[in-house]
Formats: structure tokens, sequence, C-alpha cells
């Protein structure tokens, strides 16, 4: 039973007056419960099955119950590791920008390289890169070329002095801009610094 006033929902066996117990809510008034059967069923004369979520790789001791008629058992199941996901990286996407100066010349070209630390995948083709001039007035979209080794290049030029900001997102790597570190970097004018 779902009870806003308390914000809490309460959970009852059959035939009792009282709850048997209750769910903390985090502060939120719960507006109804759902109910999942998550019990086995007999697909074919004595076979039961279910779906469930299998914990890590590891020996595990099952316990079946069966009300009617009454049944209980205990066995043993070994849960082997899944290959696919064994190999897969389990740390996250890094965007590292490796650029020689924080100062670059107005009206030149610059190469920035980027580097993606523990990507799932190299030499994909969809690493855009989005470049603007604070306070945002004017933005370019680039596709950035793949160097291999999870390193891309892009080639762009600054037309006006000032801070500039650079950020990546990849579709194949499930990424937007505002996922990952930005790169900020100040165009000067370099006859005026001479």
């Amino acid at each position: 039973v779902a009870n806003p006033t308390d914000k809490t929902v309460y959970y009852y066996m059959e035939g009792m007056a009282a709850p048997m117990g209750n769910f903390e809510n985090q502060g939120m008034k719960p507006m109804a419960a759902m109910i999942v059967n998550r019990s086995m069923q007999e697909t074919s004369p004595g076979v039961y099955s279910g779906a469930t979520q299998l914990p890590p790789a590891g020996n595990y001791n099952v316990s079946i119950l069966l009300s009617n008629p009454t049944v209980y058992h205990c066995f043993d199941a070994n849960i082997a590791a899944n290959p696919e996901l064994a190999s897969q990286t389990t740390e996250p996407l890094k965007v590292e920008y490796l650029l020689k100066s924080s100062e670059v010349p107005v009206g030149l070209s610059v190469l920035i390289t980027i580097k993606l630390n523990h990507a799932r995948q190299d030499k994909i083709s969809d690493l855009q890169v989005l470049v603007f001039r604070i306070p945002g007035q004017r933005q370019q979209r680039l596709i950035a070329k793949s160097l291999g080794d999870n390193l891309y290049q892009v080639e762009f030029t600054p037309l006006e002095t000032g801070v500039y900001q650079l950020f990546v997102q990849s579709p194949s790597l499930n990424f937007s801009f505002d996922q990952q570190a930005k790169l900020t970097f100040r165009a000067i004018d370099s006859k005026a610094s001479q």
C-alpha cells in the first residue's frame, strides 16, 4: 500500500491486519506501487523456468521452495565469467587534449590532438569537435581525423583574439559534448606580442 501522507510504502501478507514491513521512499510521496512477480513457472511437465539477473562469477548455493506440494531443495551452482563482458573495459572513457601551448596565434592553423583513454574501439569516424570563442558568438563544428591508437586530430584556425573552448562528442561511443572535459585556450595576436 502506497501512503503519500507517511511518504512510505507498506507491505502486507495475505490475511494480516498490520503491515509486515515498509520501504522508505527517500522523502518522496509514493503515488502507486507496482508488484513484480519473479517466481518460476512450469513451462513443461516437471520443468520450471524463470528469468533472473546473474550475480558475478563464482560458486553459489541455490535454494528452491515450492509451496504445493511442499518441496525444498538446495543445490550448488557454478556461474562462469562471461568472456565478452570480461574483455570490455570497466574504466570510463576519458578525453585528453594534447596541445603544445595554451596560447595559439590568431590567423594561423593549429593542430589539436585528442586522445581517448579507455575507448571501447579504435578509429571511430564520428568524433565531432565543437570550437567556439567565448562568449559563444561564433562556433565551428569539425570532424576529427583518426591517427590510430585512439589518437585523433583536428585542424582549427582562430580568426579573432580571445578565449576559445573546445568540446568533443561521439554517438558511437555514447558520449555528448557536455559529458567530457573541455579544452580552453587563448588566441593571441603574435605580432602585438613581439
